[in-house]
């Protein structure tokens, strides 16, 4: 007779084998991989759970919680608790890492303790849930229904998006267009949760996207500008320009993609039908001479092997243009979320007329906001840019600026460019000085923020200005700040 824990594996085995089709349709937009004692995992299970403590409350997760009779603890949503079955999606937030889920298939009598929300709080995470697992079904969702128009100017034709924060003139291919716009409102959703807006003074701000970098930098001609970066926003005319490659990489990846369905429908189309006729031919021509017939079973052996070969390499082919895809729209989607978060703090929140924000935290928070993780539209700025921390730790240890030298700093060369030593050193300590602000003194709680920024405190000097806000002399705090983003993990 089986004992107990054989009984509670076969009932996990036989909850886990007759709704694989189901646990997948439910998974759609994740890749799930069965794994032994009955988990689907989604993306790499490598990672700690939990978040990292004293993160801004924006982004964090209401869960449920279970604890199971051999100790462990797991946190997320329970999708199915009875008699007979027991599924439990654990959501995984590390912290600078993509959010993960482990869909979990305990036996029922293996869970020894449920914690969970209330109903309220529990629709919120479904909702949440279901946004993210079906993430990619959603954004593209959003990109077809999405309402482009067109225009043509200076003899250059435009695609055009009118939506509730800002405009969008494209010079990109239609699906480049749609992803940038899609991308951008998930980003102003995110900035709206982080720092909420204040005012709609200006309601939305433009922006025009080029396909190529000769067309952006034509554009800058024009402008009379000469700027290294390949995006800036303008205040004053409450404009993004932004430019990248896209274009040319768009059209080889269209062109690939025509060519590998084009492989598909030939077979499909074609070479099936006419293998699938000589088979027929062959085994009358067998059946005449009375030999084996096995010989038809080999040949159809041998042709579907094949077809699955060309499958699997077109297969493979298609991943890897989709991940460069991925790779080089990320580019574009970094530049524009920093500029969008100019844009959003000048419209939304501390327009220039109203408010004096330095330089160094404009363009610090807008290095913090850019390297978040967007999970749906949640932005997580819970670890720092493993890039900018490594640079940033070098800079402190040759020791090239103070914190005196750029809290005073405000010339206009912040904007001349992102790259070369002056600018990097600038930008880098910015980033270091918001991120340390952002999360060991809560700088963006309205209170604190609202009193730095106002207009009564632009006189002071900077020095004195900061030592009020941190409530300490800059010598001090400096020591702790350096001290702190050398330590820092």
């Amino acid at each position: 007779m089986a004992g107990p824990g054989k009984r509670r594996a076969k009932r996990a085995r036989a909850a886990a084998g007759p709704r694989a089709a189901l646990l997948l349709a439910l998974f759609g937009g994740l890749a799930m991989a069965v794994t032994p004692g009955g988990i689907l995992r989604a993306n790499p299970p490598d990672a700690a759970a939990g978040e990292h403590p004293g993160l801004p409350s924006a982004a964090a997760w209401e869960l449920e919680s279970i604890r199971l009779r051999d100790g462990r603890e797991l946190h997320g949503l329970i999708l199915v608790d009875t008699a007979e079955a027991f599924e439990f999606v654990e959501i995984i937030r590390s912290p600078g890492q993509p959010m993960h889920a482990i869909l979990r298939l305990p036996a029922p009598d293996d869970v020894v303790e449920r914690q969970r929300l209330s109903e309220p709080q529990r629709r919120v995470l479904l909702e949440r849930h279901r946004g993210f697992q079906h993430r990619v079904a959603i954004e593209l969702g959003r990109m077809d229904l999405l309402d482009l128009g067109g225009t043509q100017q200076d003899g250059i034709s435009y695609r055009t998006y009118d939506g509730p924060w800002f405009s969008l003139w494209s010079t990109a291919d239609d699906e480049m267009t749609r992803r940038c716009v899609v991308r951008l409102e998930q980003m102003v959703r995110a900035y709206r949760q982080l720092l909420p807006p204040r005012n709609n003074r200006r309601g939305t701000f433009q922006v025009v996207l080029y396909g190529s970098m000769d067309q952006y930098r034509g554009h800058l001609r024009r402008l009379g500008l000469n700027l290294e970066n390949p995006a800036f926003y303008s205040a004053s005319t409450n404009l993004i320009i932004a430019g990248g490659n896209l274009t040319p990489f768009a059209d080889r990846l269209r062109q690939v993609r025509a060519e590998n369905a084009a492989i598909l429908r030939q077979y499909h189309q074609e070479l099936n039908p006419r293998f699938d006729r000589f088979l027929q031919q062959l085994s009358r021509e067998l059946q005449q001479r009375g030999g084996s017939l096995e010989e038809i079973a080999l040949r159809r052996a041998a042709w579907d092997q094949e077809y699955q070969a060309v499958r699997r390499g077109i297969d493979e082919a298609n991943r890897r243009n989709e991940a460069k895809f991925a790779e080089v729209t990320q580019d574009m989607f970094a530049r524009l979320s920093h500029e969008a978060f100019h844009a959003y703090l000048e419209n939304h929140v501390y327009p220039q007329a109203d408010f004096e924000v330095p330089r160094w935290l404009n363009e610090g928070l807008a290095q913090v906001f850019e390297s978040g993780q967007l999970d749906g539209d949640t932005l997580r700025i819970d670890a720092p840019s493993p890039d900018r921390l490594r640079k940033l730790r070098e800079a402190l240890l040759a020791d090239r600026l103070s914190l005196a030298q750029l809290l005073s700093f405000d010339s206009p060369r912040w904007f001349a460019s992102h790259t070369g030593d002056f600018s990097q050193r600038h930008y880098l300590y910015a980033w270091g000085l918001a991120y340390y602000l952002t999360f060991e003194l809560g700088l963006l709680e309205p209170s604190r923020l609202d009193s730095y920024v106002a207009p009564s405190d632009a006189a002071i000097d900077p020095v004195r200005r900061f030592q009020r806000l941190v409530g300490q002399p800059l010598d001090q705090f400096e020591t702790g700040w350096r001290q702190a983003m050398l330590k820092m993990p």
